[in-house]
């Protein structure tokens, strides 16, 4: 963008590289930001005991944030937990035989779900299905993810 402003000088018509080097000043400056921001994050932590114990929301800001459900037992239990990340990774870890269904939505980064890899923009909102180690039965479990930035992993 710069030889290109630097050539605009002498030919011309390089109003429009004006714009793009200014886009593209700022991107750099938030990826650099992002980059630096790792000391910034707070480890957040979040293991109920029960389907009751569990929050029906689990929310982090700026944060690496992990949602272990392996106490939890769903046996012929239903339930339903939106998780919300601004920035950071989130990790969910559920039990081997809980049926889950879960919606993600990672606004820019990527994630893995049930060993499937998803990276573009584009491709989100993504569902996936479990059925856990047993087959259909062992309870239901609903989870709505979403991450404006950073990475997701769901995994039993």
């Amino acid at each position: 963008v710069g030889l290109g402003l630097v050539l605009g000088a002498w030919v011309g018509r390089a109003r429009g590289l004006i714009a793009l080097g200014l886009v593209l000043g700022l991107a750099l400056g938030i990826s650099t930001a992002a980059e630096h921001a790792d000391g910034l994050r707070s480890p957040v932590t979040w293991r109920p005991a029960s389907v009751e114990a569990m929050a029906p929301r689990y929310e982090a800001h700026l944060a690496d944030a992990r949602l272990d459900l392996t106490d939890v037992d769903f046996a012929r239990r239903s339930a339903s937990v939106r998780v919300e990340v601004n920035v950071g990774r989130l990790t969910i870890v559920l039990p081997p035989d809980v049926d889950v269904t879960a919606v993600v939505d990672v606004q820019g980064g990527e994630a893995t779900v049930f060993g499937q890899q998803w990276r573009d923009i584009d491709q989100f909102p993504r569902t996936a299905t479990d059925l856990g180690a047993d087959g259909a039965g062992g309870g239901q479990l609903e989870l709505r993810v979403d991450v404006i930035a950073g990475n997701v992993r769901i995994h039993r």
